[in-house]
């Protein structure tokens, strides 16, 4: 892959952005993960079960839509069906490789869920227009996009 190297101030800003959002998503994923332990939860869970919320997938869609290794979602899976979250489903596309949806029971929990951190929301809304929040989301949302290309180049070399 060919590469420039941005002048030292644009490595400087990238670097602090890195930083920056590396610690703060632990901060946020530590509040998500108090929050789902209230309802008997983890946010790897929380996750899964909002990712099929609206969709059936296979296990590596689901990985791919979570972006981690199907090996380490599978256990996740396995427990979320098991406790009744989710279920399976033929796939007449892919017979060895099942379909999986939220159930009624799993939708309860995503309700539970979410409640779980309002107070870390209305926390953050305190101190963080909407507004603000929109165009951060945004700028991430964009952030993604670049890494998920800059993935596809690396992983083709």
């Amino acid at each position: 892959m060919a590469s420039t190297t941005p002048p030292e101030d644009g490595r400087v800003a990238a670097s602090r952005m890195f930083r920056e959002l590396t610690f703060s998503a632990t901060a946020a994923h530590r509040n998500g993960e108090l929050g789902a332990a209230t309802v008997g939860q983890s946010l790897a869970r929380w996750q899964i079960l909002d990712t099929l919320s609206d969709q059936r997938l296979t296990m590596p869609q689901i990985a791919r839509q979570v972006r981690q290794s199907r090996q380490s979602i599978k256990r996740v899976v396995d427990l979320l069906e098991a406790e009744g979250l989710i279920e399976r489903f033929d796939n007449h596309g892919h017979r060895r490789s099942p379909l999986f949806t939220i159930t009624g029971e799993g939708d309860r929990m995503l309700g539970l869920l979410a409640a779980s951190v309002s107070d870390w929301y209305a926390f953050v809304l305190e101190r963080m227009p909407a507004e603000e929040i929109r165009a951060l989301t945004d700028q991430l949302a964009h952030l993604r996009t670049i890494a998920d290309e800059y993935h596809q180049l690396a992983a083709s070399d």
